[in-house]
């Protein structure tokens, strides 16, 4: 990013919203630190009058878009939206974020991870996807310290995702 801006320069306006004590950035942290980082005195910006709301649609909206985002992240801004009121149902969520309902659902299983394994997963936020979330969900619900075991041991490399079922099973037994 900072190559293409020394290049190119800031394409897009970074969009700011007025709050008490300056502006807030809703869409274009990236852009900013990287001119930041480059010694830019100044950068273009597109000052938008929003409610709380409003600014949390389109901080959630333009971060949902970043491919980068992983699985667990994208699930952390869909419950944003969802515990501050912004959005009241799972197909407003999908509205919001341009996902279907279906993919909410699935992100909804994270809900029943133990704080250890959501400890894991804020460092190793592409740890697992939806679909191994709603598949490991009976795991992290009936073996918690198991389930938080397995997503280390996954996160250093030491399991494989698909095996974390077998994994779990096996220690169980013994």
């Amino acid at each position: 990013l900072m190559q293409s801006i020394q290049q190119s320069g800031v394409i897009s306006a970074i969009v700011v919203r007025p709050i008490e004590r300056g502006y807030e950035i809703i869409a274009g942290h990236h852009r900013f630190e990287a001119c930041r980082r480059l010694g830019h005195a100044s950068v273009p910006v597109e000052i938008k009058q929003m409610t709380d709301e409003e600014a949390a649609k389109a901080l959630t909206s333009d971060n949902f878009v970043r491919k980068e985002l992983g699985a667990y992240e994208r699930y952390k801004h869909a419950k944003m939206l969802s515990d501050k009121g912004f959005c009241k149902t799972g197909r407003e969520i999908a509205v919001v974020l341009g996902v279907s309902p279906a993919q909410v659902s699935q992100m909804k299983a994270f809900d029943s991870f133990p704080p250890g394994a959501k400890a894991i997963l804020e460092t190793n936020p592409t740890l697992i996807g939806y679909d191994a979330a709603r598949k490991l969900e009976n795991i992290a619900t009936a073996e918690p310290d198991l389930f938080t075991e397995a997503l280390l041991q996954l996160s250093e490399g030491k399991l494989q995702q698909n095996r974390i079922e077998a994994w779990s099973d096996a220690k169980l037994k013994s």
